[in-house]
């Protein structure tokens, strides 16, 4: 009987959220780092003008990594995750009534692909499929090596290997794109739990900014 044939499956949900927070208190520290109550680091506060800007990894509080998005399946923790974040902001701010804005959204489509060998690919098709005449493209490189001659030298590279990809903003100043090989940030996963599963992964975010 023939090997059934894996296919790709697509997770779609929300990554990063950053708030503006109005405040008149002014806390000890220009920056306070959220964490979960497993330790991780799920976000930040930074200081700015008029107040503070915090920047929450939705995924992280209920999880160890972002590798999966906050998706219609985390709904139902949703009461859990802003009880968190507000009891956080209530203990900084001594219980003071705070005038929060949502300034952008970072909404993630994770492919995971039936081939890992297809990842590298696609990226390089779509570096070339989003140039265009007017506006530049962010393309980050990673360098590779293949070879025994390269691997006895630690940072000569024979190759290179899209990590990243970033368009410019929309002519409304609202979306963005950003692509990236997610295999990369799970392979740090990976060297931290030996208990993952082996998986590839090739990233699409949709960056939805608001206008200031």
């Amino acid at each position: 009987m023939p090997r059934k044939k894996k296919k790709n499956n697509i997770v779609i949900g929300i990554d990063t959220l950053e708030v503006e927070i109005q405040a008149s208190i002014l806390l000890h520290e220009n920056t306070h780092i959220f964490r979960s109550a497993n330790g991780v680091e799920i976000g930040r506060m930074k200081a700015v003008k008029n107040g503070y800007r915090l920047s929450i990894c939705l995924p992280k509080i209920l999880r160890e990594d972002n590798i999966e998005p906050f998706n219609v399946n985390d709904f139902k923790a949703i009461q859990k995750v802003l009880s968190m974040i507000q009891r956080e902001l209530q203990n900084l701010f001594e219980n003071t009534l705070l005038e929060m804005t949502v300034k952008s959204c970072e909404v993630n489509s994770t492919i995971q692909l039936s081939d890992k060998e297809k990842t590298a690919p696609l990226l390089h098709l779509l570096s070339q499929i989003l140039l265009t005449k007017r506006e530049k493209l962010l393309v980050a490189y990673t360098g590779q090596r293949t070879g025994k001659r390269y691997e006895v030298v630690k940072n000569l590279c024979n190759g290179k290997r899209i990590e990243s990809i970033k368009t410019p903003q929309l002519s409304n100043s609202r979306f963005c794109f950003k692509i990236y090989d997610k295999s990369l940030e799970q392979q740090k996963t990976k060297e931290q739990k030996q208990n993952i599963t082996d998986r590839d992964y090739y990233a699409l975010s949709l960056c939805t900014l608001s206008e200031d």
